[in-house]
């Protein structure tokens, strides 16, 4: 699966991501934007690719990462990272970094899916969004 982003928003310019942040504690690691980069691509594999299975007595159907996907670099978009500043109510005025991404990927993916197969009858009711459930909601409304 290949994920492709079109921006929906403002001027061409304006970032894909955006993190309300307190002051600017590291100035180096957080222009670089990992934190904000792994919690896109967490939220990411928690919608599309990662789900569990179990068999019957509880015991994991996963047990390798040939059976349990997890994005890779190959399947991740390009992540662009605005940053605004505001000060958080605690001596430093700063705040967390990673945690937006892990928090609003899913809900943007889960939408994106939904205003597309919207025009075909098909509700998201959940996830993960892999291609099989995909299919299967749109079979499923075709009936």
């Amino acid at each position: 699966m290949h994920l492709r982003g079109r921006r929906r928003h403002g001027s061409g310019d304006d970032p894909a991501v955006r993190r309300q942040r307190g002051l600017r504690a590291n100035d180096q690691s957080e222009d670089r934007g990992g934190q904000i980069f792994g919690g896109v691509v967490q939220g990411l594999g928690g919608v599309l690719y990662e789900h569990m299975l179990y068999d019957d007595d509880g015991n994991p159907l996963a047990s390798t990462f040939v059976d349990y996907l997890l994005p890779t670099a190959c399947e991740v978009p390009t992540i662009e990272v605005g940053h605004i500043e505001s000060l958080a109510a605690n001596p430093l005025g700063v705040k967390g970094m990673g945690e937006g991404g892990a928090m609003a990927s899913p809900a943007a993916v889960i939408n994106a899916v939904a205003d597309a197969l919207a025009p075909l009858g098909v509700t998201i009711s959940g996830s993960p969004l892999g291609p099989k459930q995909i299919l299967e909601m749109v079979a499923a409304a075709s009936h």
